[in-house]
């Protein structure tokens, strides 16, 4: 197990090794439909592995808890980073600024996703314990899979419809004593619809379609139109429905409780 567990560090080595030689990925190298293609690939090979060689020691390894361990804890160090190092689209070390697209980032969600998939191929049956595992390897493979089919438009709306199926009927700022805008929100009217939308509030224009306040008119008082940008999610409701099995799951957990002849069992 242990050689396993230093293969699994010298992959990562050989990632992070290649994210300094090579760069970033290129943002349409997962694209639908080679992203669902990898990801059906990879539960298919995993489910026959299981099913004829469920003694050999790399699968033993992958469905274990202590590997579990290990790749949480390698997720969780790159989230670290995540969040103290400011993300942008830009050229730096071992892709630190911009973590997700990094080669090293990717295979550490692919290894999570492999032992979540394997440790649903291994366990007994429990509701409560599929729920999360499956809903936690959706929300992984939909934010990290879907991610190379996300788009994203920016563009002016002013009071007048140029075409985008946006209008501006208002805006309002509020500012610092220095004279900076320290919040503020705009009225628009979409696809005929009033709607509000402020800053990190963006507006549901459909099930795949977020409409985002970036920013407006500052060279006048009365802004005479604000930049609002469209993010399309192809994957967002695979990614919604892992949460939701993730919430029925902790929602059972927490109502049925855990037994203790069965903590162990449904420990990942």
């Amino acid at each position: 197990m242990k050689k396993l567990d230093g293969l699994y560090l010298i992959i990562l080595a050989a990632a992070i090794v290649l994210q300094i030689s090579l760069g970033d990925i290129p943002a349409d190298f997962f694209a639908f439909p080679v992203n669902a293609a990898i990801l059906a690939a990879l539960a298919c090979a995993l489910a026959v592995l299981y099913r004829e060689k469920p003694s050999l020691a790399f699968a033993r390894w992958l469905a274990s808890g202590r590997t579990s361990i290990l790749m949480l804890s390698t997720l969780a160090l790159a989230c670290v980073i995540l969040g103290l190092v400011t993300q942008r689209p830009e050229d730096s070390f071992a892709g630190l600024r911009n973590i997700k697209a990094t080669w090293w980032f990717v295979d550490i969600l692919l290894w999570l996703i492999a032992n979540l998939i394997a440790v649903l191929l291994t366990r007994k049956f429990r509701l409560r314990f599929f729920l999360n595992h499956a809903g936690l390897a959706l929300a992984l493979s939909g934010m990290m899979l879907g991610s190379p089919d996300e788009s994203s438009e920016a563009v002016a709306v002013y009071r007048a419809d140029t075409g985008s199926g946006m209008t501006m009927t208002s805006f309002k700022a509020e500012y610092s004593p220095n004279g900076m805008p320290s919040d503020y929100e705009a009225r628009l009217r979409i696809d005929g619809r009033d709607v509000t939308i402020k800053v990190n509030h963006p507006y549901a224009r459909t099930v795949f379609d977020d409409v985002y306040l970036v920013d407006y008119d500052r060279s006048r008082p009365e802004p005479a139109y604000c930049i609002v940008e469209t993010v399309h999610q192809p994957w967002k409701s695979v990614i919604w429905l892992g949460i939701v099995m993730m919430m029925l799951g902790a929602v059972l957990l927490f109502a049925q409780g855990v037994s203790p002849h069965k903590e162990k069992e449904e420990r990942i």
